[in-house]
């Protein structure tokens, strides 16, 4: 079996014939896989975007469940994977490159990878390879352990209602009453509205909306996941003294505040890459709840070499996801049409 090196990753099948991989009694560190886009094979696994580490000092403090209340796990969120490598990542660190492949490298096997559930149709499994987690991660990180009362009084607001968003904002509603949502685009917040969102256009003063909903106090909690400095400005505008803002969105420039207005607000302020491994089965469940939600995101199946077609329909948005196959026979499959049966 040559190897070939893929970026994009959902459910795994293993891989079994000449080289085949005994997983059964303890995997090997390399192992090759066939990606979701391939056949059915006889063990099913999923794996997030991120490899994580499989050594002794990782197993202590990140894969036993037993210590999963180490005072390490929770100052890292369970990552520490000094060894641990990115799928697809174009910084030249700790990466994995690849793209769009029928078989995929997968470093650190026994640490990384997870048993699929059965009641969710496969297709729907890419969403963990990223964006799922990552959206499940906006919202936990601040809303996961609310008390009932909190629960239903507490002001939300997601900015920006992308598939990313549109994660956030399901795991959320699994968490509080009422999740507001900014955005320029009618057609994200006609989606967003259709899985529970309250929409605000961002060009009808969303401050003043939240304000007027929050009886004047602001926002409890703000989703930022566009990762630019003009949505967190807005998110900083909108946030309530010592309310919280969680940013997942990929910041590349610099973000300039206002010193004053930060200490006199008080507001805390979480950023960064969403430890999927650490969060990997809550948001599992998650999504296999609240799977009709969100199946419109995987749209719709292509053979992997009509791709170049995908694209074009992804940058028209006439799709939001698609789901390559490797067998053409399996293309122009409905995934939202699999969840509802």
């Amino acid at each position: 079996m040559s190897e070939t090196r893929c970026a994009t990753l959902g459910t795994i099948g293993i891989e079994h014939g000449e080289e085949e991989l005994e997983i059964q009694n303890g995997s090997r560190e390399l192992c090759y896989a066939q990606a979701l886009i391939s056949t059915h094979r006889s063990w099913c696994l999923s794996t997030p975007h991120v490899v994580t580490a499989s050594t002794a000092f990782a197993a202590r403090h990140l894969v036993a469940p037993k210590v999963q209340h180490s005072h390490l796990w929770q100052q890292t969120a369970g990552q520490l994977t000094t060894p641990g490598e990115l799928f697809g990542n174009s910084v030249p660190a700790n990466s994995i490159p690849g793209g769009q492949a029928e078989y995929v490298r997968c470093p650190l096997a026994d640490s990384t990878f997870v048993l699929t559930p059965k009641n969710i149709p496969e297709e729907m499994l890419v969403l963990m390879a990223d964006i799922f987690p990552t959206g499940y991660f906006a919202a936990s990180r601040y809303l996961k352990n609310l008390n009932e009362r909190d629960r239903k009084e507490f002001t939300v607001v997601c900015v920006g209602c992308g598939p990313v968003g549109i994660c956030a904002i399901t795991a959320a509603l699994t968490m509080v009453d009422k999740v507001y949502v900014v955005d320029s685009v009618p057609e994200r917040l006609e989606e967003a509205r259709k899985i529970g969102a309250i929409p605000i256009n961002l060009n009808d003063d969303p401050v003043a909306k939240i304000k007027a909903a929050s009886d004047g106090r602001g926002a409890d909690v703000v989703m930022e996941v566009v990762g630019h400095a003009d949505a967190f400005h807005l998110a900083f505008d909108m946030i309530r003294p010592w309310g919280q803002i969680s940013s997942i969105g990929v910041h590349t420039e610099p973000i300039n505040m206002n010193g004053l207005m930060m200490y006199g607000k008080n507001v805390s302020m979480a950023f960064g890459r969403c430890p999927v491994r650490s969060i990997f089965e809550e948001a599992l469940e998650v999504l296999v709840k609240e799977q009709k939600k969100v199946a419109f995101l995987c749209g719709k199946t292509m053979s992997l070499e009509d791709a170049p077609k995908a694209y074009e329909d992804f940058e028209q948005r006439k799709v939001t996801k698609v789901v390559f196959k490797m067998d053409k026979r399996e293309a122009g499959q409905d995934v939202a049409q699999k969840v509802k049966a």
